[in-house]
C-alpha cells in the first residue's frame, strides 16, 4: 500500500509517477511478472497507465555494473485505462501492459521472450 499511498499523494500534487513493475533489471529476452503496485495505483487514483518498453538490458546487463556502447531504443506505449475497479481491474490492466511491453521489447531487440519467471510474487 506504500506505493499506492505515496503515489496518490504525488499525483495529487501534480507530479508524474514512474513505476518499474518488474522490480529489478532482467536479462534481454526474459520476462518477469509485473508486481501489482502500478496497476493498483492507476485504479485507485483513477488515472491511466502508460507502458514503456526499452532494450537497455542489452547494454547494461543485470549482472554487474558494466555498461556497453549501443543505442537504447525507448517506445512509449498507448494510454491504458482500467476497466472497472478492484482486484480484477488491477490484474487486467497489468496483463494488458505486460503483453504490450513483451511484444514491443521483442520487436525492439528481436529476442523472443522466454518463459515468465515465477520468482516474482506479483504482489506489490
Amino acid at each position: 500500500r506504500l506505493v499506492v499511498n505515496q503515489g496518490c499523494e504525488r499525483l495529487a500534487a501534480g507530479y508524474w509517477v514512474v513505476i518499474f513493475p518488474e522490480g529489478t533489471r532482467i536479462a534481454p529476452g526474459t520476462r518477469r511478472r509485473f508486481k501489482n503496485g502500478g496497476g493498483q495505483l492507476a485504479v485507485t487514483a483513477g488515472v491511466p497507465a502508460v507502458p514503456v518498453a526499452h532494450n537497455a538490458g542489452e547494454f547494461w546487463p543485470k549482472q554487474g555494473w558494466a555498461k556497453y556502447p549501443g543505442t537504447i531504443q525507448v517506445v512509449i506505449g498507448p494510454v491504458m485505462h482500467a476497466e472497472g475497479e478492484g482486484p480484477r481491474a488491477i490484474a487486467e490492466l497489468n496483463e494488458r501492459a505486460y503483453a504490450w511491453v513483451a511484444q514491443t521489447q521483442q520487436q525492439i531487440s528481436g529476442v523472443a521472450p522466454q518463459a515468465v519467471s515465477e520468482s516474482a510474487s506479483g504482489i506489490a
